[in-house]
């Protein structure tokens, strides 16, 4: 159960949602005033009503705009479930102070009961935060099972893939040139990071082979130039497309299996689109 709180979800990531969120609460609070007039407020004339919502829109809209777009960036980089679901709170807690003191404004001649602050919260609670928490773990689900049913059409893509006769000689560098290595495209496997360092892994003569250089990662990118299928996945990989044997999806995210390599190769969040999307193609 707990398990799924760790699960990546980006929601919150992409500013479009976060906007959604905001705009859409406010327009919720001005539905949800009209219908069903909480707190007293169908005691009070309609002007009241309405610099009550005014307020409570506007107010609310602002904590929301705030704590999403100026906050959260410097607070929260990568989001699970569990962070999503608990940021939410965050946000429903400084709505309901903000609240409690509107109400207190105009309902209660300035004086601060907090009976109203503990309504005003299980009104947010019960009415807006647990359908978007349900609405949340609904649409991971949703978004796992589409993953997933993609992943079972890419292995299959994978399983009947024809590998290119053209099979070039690549050169890796190494900072010095002498220790360079020159290796043919289809025998490399992937190459990881050893801090200053890189390991290439390759078959040679159908033995699985592992030479290190004094290179990086980063100064390896732009050797292997748009044509030549070898891919950053990670911060300390990059596989051969050719050699991707399965692409598989589990509560830590993504790994690719390589032939010729028994251990998975995990592949980051932010790597994942281009790599699917590269071996989709």
């Amino acid at each position: 159960m707990f398990k799924i709180l760790l699960q990546p979800y980006d929601l919150l990531e992409h500013q479009k949602f976060r906007f959604i969120i905001s705009f859409g609460g406010a327009a919720f609070v001005i539905l949800f005033s009209l219908i069903f007039q909480p707190f007293g407020l169908y005691k009070l004339s309609f002007l009241t009503q309405l610099k009550w919502m005014l307020l409570y829109m506007s107010g609310g809209l602002s904590i929301q705009l705030l704590l999403f777009f100026v906050v959260q960036p410097h607070l929260i980089r990568k989001f699970t479930i569990g962070k999503t679901l608990l940021w939410l709170l965050v946000i429903a807690a400084f709505i309901s102070i903000y609240g409690f003191v509107v109400n207190a404004y105009l309902l209660c001649n300035g004086v601060f009961r907090f009976i109203n602050f503990f309504a005003i919260t299980r009104v947010i609670i019960l009415d807006s935060l647990i359908p978007i928490s349900l609405i949340i773990l609904f649409h991971y689900n949703f978004i796992l099972k589409k993953q997933l049913n993609e992943l079972y059409s890419l292995n299959k893509q994978l399983d009947s893939k024809m590998i290119s006769k053209c099979n070039p000689i690549i050169e890796i560098p190494a900072e010095n040139p002498k220790n360079s290595i020159k290796i043919s495209l289809h025998s490399i496997l992937f190459i990881s990071s050893a801090d200053n360092y890189v390991d290439v892994h390759f078959m040679k003569d159908e033995v699985y082979t592992c030479v290190l250089l004094r290179n990086t990662l980063t100064g390896l990118t732009d050797v292997f130039i748009p044509d030549i299928p070898i891919i950053r996945c990670h911060r300390s990989y990059m596989i051969n497309l050719y050699n991707v044997k399965k692409v598989i999806r589990n509560t830590s995210g993504y790994f690719v299996k390589i032939q010729h390599f028994d251990s998975l190769i995990p592949v980051s969040r932010k790597y994942s689109k281009e790599v699917l999307s590269a071996l989709k193609k």
